[in-house]
């Protein structure tokens, strides 16, 4: 059967792309499925293309922000993402850059400092090689907002803002002398105008200043001389826009002008001087000086209220198959079904027709459509269904082909594996939320996962905090691991929440039924883990026992050392205290790579920290102001830290389990996990001055009441009232107010009784 996606699917695209497909018929825009880290604002960022990768630098995470973020993305490489690289020794806004030589220079800009906006003539060479920053002559006047150009090994610097006014200069820097010299000024005053080469041609245009320019310069450049002239405006007055050039032709998007943001894009025939309009953008967007690209296509990078990356290609218009994830892996019970959801997009500007095929002898997999056509920007997800009624446990292994009319790609084979076992792990939901004190919409993001898991009992989850840099100058307890893990996920807005690493929400959305749906999913790996402190010292034991082969490529570990309480960081949305703040990762936020893994045999990690220096309350979450994990800490309280491990597929962002370590030795909870009866382990530590862990084994599900009694039988605390799962669990019990002696932990399941004596020493 032929089945279409709606138009509601795809109203956005086919309404952009339909508005000027009448007039130019040549040319065509597709997204690039990696938004950019930047977030918020999203805006004035400088861009640069060098030996197939694009690299970001700086920009406005919002409105009087700077930032000194550096990012860059693999052009080459299918399904990459932007990487976080250096940062820049001082946040930059509206600089510019450009790669001479292997190497990029970034210009200029400014940057915000006791709410003063501050330009800066400094020039950084950035070595890709070596992901440092070296510091070169600085420019004669301080610039920011320019226009900018390469011609051999000279950099060309024009316009912008110079001592606190519009600026018609040309400034010019020789990389290979790293001498700066002055030409002749170009013809008009503008911040925000764009520039591009044609030969030794310089087209400069638009910009503003008081009002919007139409102005298009041409600035010839001859025995190291540049001469000036006016040419044939630009179709309408614009700033802020970006400009590049393909096959000899300059190419100008976005920008904005007298109706506000503009997403049309224009064509310049240098040799008829001559002005056409080509395809539309996806969007609507400005503060872009520039689209970078390899000579065949062009990259429209971020923008105002825009975190994508558009490619612009220069021909006649087709579709593009485009789909994800890329293969397709079931993990079931034997005998159970399973569904996952295959999403086929046409990343083209006309429509795109697909054939869906399994093979015949696999009557396991099915698909629940045959043929589709997909419009043009729009996405139809296909379910590809699989039934392993009747089948033994094992691996089994089959193909999805799609077969379209994408000339580049006319066929795809999605390899899809189902993996049937007879015995499945508990699973622990990994909640991972993204928040910031300054950020009004993360209360009541708080407040609403507080409400859906306060009333579940910890051993079903695990949660963590991540403090974000964003927005206004962000939390204090932000710091470099935090954000990279953000970037991870390419989350550019807050509250921002990622369940099991495929939920991806605002954390407010998040309800009981999404943790449930997370919980039911099938789980092949038993995680176990522990950790013991000798003065500032925690060691982790991870142990990892898989009940299925584990073949996959970039597989982590990642352990959490957390503070299950804050106080400190309080700022400006209304929250007093915070809760499972991410405080350090180990050994980074990079994680462990685990290797391959197989069935039934244990694989066993061990991480060391030492918490370095004294605490520090950061001023706020800003580059300038955070936290140096190597040397300081931000820890409130020592007594007060909790530890995550889980296990993740970096690719496909696939989390296997996740645990909460238990505090003590790791022979504790081994020796438990043999019991069959009602057990209590040893507390630890044992004796014991200030919080204690103890850890039990319950054989079977059902209402455990833990108390403490004193030597003369009276009952002096509470420490478990509740229902609880069969297996082992562990709780934290604060005894700094019972006097030294020795105490009975007695605990109760369903009528049976077991106890444990605990030894408390106060320590004067």
């Amino acid at each position: 059967m032929l089945i279409r996606n709606s138009f509601a699917k795809g109203t956005v695209s086919l309404v952009a792309v339909f508005l000027f497909a009448v007039i130019g018929a040549y040319s065509q825009w597709t997204k690039v499925n990696a938004p950019t880290p930047i977030v918020t604002y999203n805006a004035l960022a400088t861009q640069v293309y060098l030996d197939g990768t694009l690299y970001m630098f700086g920009g406005a995470p919002g409105l009087s922000q700077a930032t000194a973020g550096a990012w860059s993305f693999d052009t080459k490489t299918p399904d990459a993402q932007w990487k976080t690289l250096a940062s820049l020794p001082i946040p930059r806004v509206s600089s510019y850059a450009a790669a001479v030589n292997g190497k990029i220079y970034i210009i200029g800009g400014f940057y915000i400092a006791n709410n003063t906006r501050v330009t800066t003539p400094e020039v950084l060479e950035y070595d890709p090689a070596t992901n440092k920053y070296t510091t070169k002559k600085t420019m004669p006047t301080a610039t920011y907002g320019m226009a900018g150009a390469v011609i051999g090994s000279k950099i060309y610097v024009m316009s912008g803002i110079a001592g606190g006014a519009y600026s018609n200069s040309t400034q010019v820097y020789d990389v290979e002398t790293d001498t700066w010299a002055s030409q002749n000024n170009t013809l008009y005053s503008a911040i925000y105008p764009t520039a591009s080469v044609i030969g030794n041609d310089i087209y400069m245009l638009g910009g503003q200043t008081t009002g919007l320019f139409a102005t298009v310069l041409k600035g010839t450049v001859s025995a190291g001389n540049i001469s000036w002239k006016k040419i044939g405006d630009f179709p309408k007055a614009i700033t802020a826009m970006a400009s590049g050039v393909l096959g000899g032709n300059l190419f100008v998007a976005g920008g904005s002008d007298a109706d506000g943001a503009s997403g049309t894009t224009y064509k310049y025939d240098a040799s008829k001087d001559k002005w056409s309009v080509s395809f539309t953008m996806p969007v609507a967007t400005y503060y872009v000086g520039n689209m970078v690209g390899d000579g065949t296509s062009l990259y429209f990078i971020n923008g105002a209220d825009n975190p994508e990356t558009y490619k612009f290609v220069d021909g006649a218009p087709k579709p593009i198959l485009s789909f994800a994830p890329n293969s397709i892996e079931y993990k079931l019970k034997s005998g159970n079904k399973g569904q996952k959801t295959l999403n086929i997009r046409n990343l083209g500007v006309t429509e795109l027709n697909v054939t869906i095929a399994v093979p015949k002898t696999d009557k396991w997999l099915t698909s629940e459509s045959g043929e589709i056509i997909v419009d043009p920007g729009a996405t139809f997800p296909v379910n590809m269904n699989v039934n392993s009624t009747g089948m033994a446990e094992g691996v089994y292994t089959s193909v999805i082909t799609l077969t379209s009319d994408d000339a580049t790609n006319a066929s795809a084979v999605i390899p899809v594996k189902m993996t049937l076992v007879d015995v499945v792990a508990k699973r622990l939901p990994l909640l991972e939320v993204f928040t910031s004190s300054t950020c009004g919409p993360c209360k009541p993001g708080n407040e609403q996962l507080k409400k859906v898991i306060d009333p579940i009992d910890r051993s079903n989850y695990t949660v963590l905090k991540f403090q974000q840099d964003f927005p206004g100058t962000g939390d204090p307890y932000a710091t470099n691991e935090t954000l990279n893990r953000r970037y991870f996920y390419g989350i550019n807005s807050i509250p921002r929440m990622e369940v099991d690493g495929g939920w991806d929400q605002n954390a407010q959305s998040f309800s009981t039924q999404v943790l449930n749906d997370a919980t039911s999913q099938i789980c092949l790996l038993n995680m176990k883990s522990n950790y013991v402190w000798d003065g500032n010292k925690i060691t982790v034991t991870v142990s990892l026992d898989p009940l299925a082969d584990y073949n996959e490529s970039n597989m982590k570990l990642y352990v959490a050392l957390m503070e299950k309480t804050t106080k400190k960081n309080v700022k400006s949305n209304g929250e007093t205290m915070f809760e499972d703040v991410v405080k350090k990762m180990l050994p980074d936020d990079k994680g462990t790579d685990i290797t391959a893994m197989t069935k039934g045999k244990k694989v066993t990690k061990t991480l060391e920290f030492t918490v370095p220096g004294n605490y520090r309350l950061a001023k706020d979450g800003q580059p300038a102001n955070r936290i140096n994990l190597a040397t300081e800490n931000s820890i409130e309280d020592m007594e007060n830290l909790e530890v995550v491990v889980w296990a993740q597929n970096t690719t496909t962002r696939e989390v296997y389990n996740s645990s909460w370590a238990t505090e003590g030795p790791a022979g504790v909870t081994e020796d438990l996990e043999s019991s069959t009866e009602l057990t209590i382990g040893q507390n630890y530590p044992n004796p014991a001055s200030g919080t204690t862990t103890i850890s039990y084994a319950a054989p079977k599900s059902g209402h455990i009441v833990m108390d403490l009694y004193n030597l003369v039988g009276t009952k002096v605390a509470s420490i478990v009232n509740g229902n609880y799962t069969e297996g082992v669990h562990s709780v934290s019990f604060d005894i700094q107010t019972l006097p030294s002696g020795v105490y009975t932990i007695v605990l109760k399941l369903n009528g049976q009784s077991v106890s444990k004596p605990m030894t408390v020493v106060r320590f004067q």
